[in-house]
């Protein structure tokens, strides 16, 4: 959110009415109702977050997306079922607990499924099993094959995603400290909770276990 847009119903004998929208239109909260007074107005600007948070997010956000970018071309180098097993741009931490470790098809095939699935059942709480762990070893299978004849260090390109990740869990990190802070700034401004409870409103989506899921 780099803006927002504040609306006023002005009116002659009843209260003023405000609503607070985001650059999308999409809004935070509405049908604030104020009068022209001092302590009015200045809750009515208390209402209003602080922009210096939610622009710091959005920029690490872009950092964190052009991290994926680099990424997703790197996994491609493995094989085009690379990108269809993990997603494209939103890895969340069970992608990231494998990819960290075991980008190298070689090293997949050395720790086996057994272990991998407990990996990923440790890491997505459960979501994912046997059978994305099957699903991972054969596409590791089909990268050795693809490259049987050399043309690409695995180790190498291992290193060059872990750096990725690397720079992924700590943005994901920074991400999460300023949730907590533009929340806590929501909660400051509007003690009664009128915007998390106006229509549309809500936290800003985070990563998922796999691929962030949308709901």
């Amino acid at each position: 959110m780099n803006e927002v847009r504040l609306g006023i119903d002005v009116a002659c004998r009843a209260d003023h009415q405000a609503s607070l929208a985001d650059e999308t239109g999409r809004f935070l909260w509405q049908g604030w109702k104020f009068r022209t007074t001092t302590a009015d107005l200045e809750t009515l600007w208390a209402k209003i977050p602080d922009d210096v948070p939610v622009r710091h997010r959005t920029s690490i956000q872009k950092r964190r997306t052009s991290c994926a970018m680099r990424l997703d071309a790197l996994l491609e180098l493995l094989g085009p079922g690379w990108l269809e097993l993990f997603g494209t741009i939103s890895y969340g931490k069970a992608a990231v607990a494998v990819l960290e470790r075991y980008a190298n098809p070689h090293a997949l095939r050395k720790l086996g499924q057994s272990r991998l699935t407990k990996l990923l059942i440790r890491a997505s709480r459960g979501q994912f099993r046997e059978d994305k762990a099957d699903e991972i070893l054969a596409a590791a299978a089909e990268s050795r094959e693809l490259w049987a004849a050399g043309g690409l260090d695995f180790d190498e390109l291992a290193e060059d995603i872990a750096v990725e990740i690397r720079l992924i869990k700590l943005l994901d990190a920074e991400i999460a400290v300023l949730d907590d802070r533009i929340e806590a700034l929501y909660e400051t401004a509007d003690p009664a909770g009128i915007i998390s409870s106006a229509p549309a409103s809500g936290s800003p989506p985070q990563p998922g276990s796999w691929a962030a899921p949308v709901t």
